[in-house]
């Protein structure tokens, strides 16, 4: 729905959001590029891991290396390749949508941008609340590990 009789923000709040969005869709691109870095690391690990694996194993005295480690490493990169490409995705999408949306006074372009913001902020939250939550779990693990390792 488009509407052109009216318009809804001030001439500074629009250069605001322009500029947002301007932002927010070079975020995105940069995020897409990190990501597939990312992802590129993940490809290593499942490939070239087995030779370092060899490589450290050929050295004199040198015991076994689990080989499932690298796997797993290779795993859990290619998930934060993909957690970081999709939350790039909607960086880049509220950049595109909040310009179109501002450019044409369509309402339905900014409804969908401020729905990809929500999104952006609402999974970098999660990550942040996840991330505390590790912290203090691995600093109550040490203090534990600390407790048992003096008596």
């Amino acid at each position: 729905m488009e509407n052109t009789n009216q318009d809804l923000l001030s001439p500074l709040a629009k250069n605001q959001l322009f500029g947002a969005g301007r932002w927010a869709k070079t975020v995105g691109i940069l995020g897409f590029i990190f990501s597939g870095f990312i992802a590129f690391v993940a490809v290593f690990m499942f490939m070239g891991g087995g030779m370092l694996k060899q490589a450290i194993q050929s050295q004199e005295g040198m015991g076994a290396v689990p080989g499932g480690g690298f796997a797993f490493v290779g795993v859990l990169y290619l998930f934060m390749a993909a957690v970081y490409f999709l939350i790039s995705w909607w960086s880049y999408k509220f950049g595109v949508e909040v310009a179109i949306g501002l450019r044409e006074n369509n309402y339905e372009a900014l409804e969908s941008a401020s729905a990809n913001l929500k999104n952006y902020f609402q999974a970098y939250g999660i990550l942040f609340i996840l991330g505390l939550a590790m912290g203090i779990f691995g600093l109550m693990v040490m203090l534990v590990a600390g407790f048992f390792a003096m008596h």
